[in-house]
């Protein structure tokens, strides 16, 4: 395993929305939009602008995908919060257990 990783937080930006739609264009396993733009969306405020500025993007999978996330991201960086506030790489093949909640990824 690689030591524990500090992303400078400040410097991070975000994927938009038509951004993230063709990145996960022909996923073979199911993906939706959570967190602030899932209930923009639900309320059809997105549909004009978005409510607020957001500072990420949240995807959920579910946990048995996650071979198929890594194979469909292979060409992105991906780490685990684990624990949480801190970032490691997720290794290839590796399966996360039930207390890692976020991967954060860039390409």
């Amino acid at each position: 395993m690689t030591p524990d990783l500090k992303i400078p937080f400040t410097k991070w930006d975000p994927i938009s929305l038509d951004e993230l739609g063709s990145v996960m264009d022909g996923a073979t396993f199911r993906w939706c939009i959570a967190g602030g733009y899932a209930v923009e969306l639900f309320a059809g405020e997105f549909d004009v602008r978005p409510y607020r500025t957001h500072g990420d993007v949240d995807v959920v999978v579910f946990r048995d995908d996650q071979s198929s996330v890594q194979t469909h991201l292979s060409d992105w960086e991906l780490f685990a919060a684990d624990p949480p506030g801190t970032l490691r790489r997720w290794e290839s093949g590796e399966q996360l257990g039930a207390g890692i909640h976020d991967i954060w990824g860039h390409r």
